[in-house]
C-alpha cells in the first residue's frame, strides 16, 4: 500500500506478521497441552490424606482420653525459659571472623 507521499506503509505488514507469530506461538503452546492419555499413580495424594488424618482431632468414642506423657511442668518451664533466652542473646556465641585471601 502506498501513501500519498509514495512511501510504503509497513504498519499493516507488521500487524499481520505479529498476528501470524502470535497464532504460531499459541498453537505451539496449546499443542504441548494436548497429550492423549494421562496416567496418575494410584497412590497419588496418599501422603496428603495421611497427614490430614494425623492432624485431625478424634471425636466421640475414638477420642484419646489418656494424659500426655513427657516433661513435667517444671522441666517444660525451664525449657521455655531457655528458648526465650536464646533470642535475647544470653547464650549467644560469636562466630570466628571469616578470612578471605585474594591473590
Amino acid at each position: 500500500m502506498l501513501h500519498p507521499e509514495g512511501t510504503m506503509c509497513f504498519g499493516s505488514v507488521r500487524r499481520i506478521f505479529g498476528c501470524f507469530t502470535s497464532l504460531a506461538m499459541l498453537t505451539a503452546v496449546l499443542g504441548g497441552c494436548s497429550s492423549g492419555h494421562i496416567t496418575i499413580d494410584p497412590s497419588f495424594g496418599d501422603a496428603v490424606r495421611e497427614a490430614r488424618a494425623a492432624q485431625t482431632a478424634a471425636v466421640g468414642e475414638d477420642a484419646m482420653t489418656a494424659p500426655v506423657e513427657g516433661l513435667t511442668g517444671e522441666a517444660a518451664a525451664v525449657e521455655v525459659k531457655t528458648y526465650v533466652k536464646s533470642f535475647e542473646g544470653g547464650d549467644k556465641q560469636e562466630a570466628p571472623p571469616t578470612l578471605i585471601t585474594v591473590k
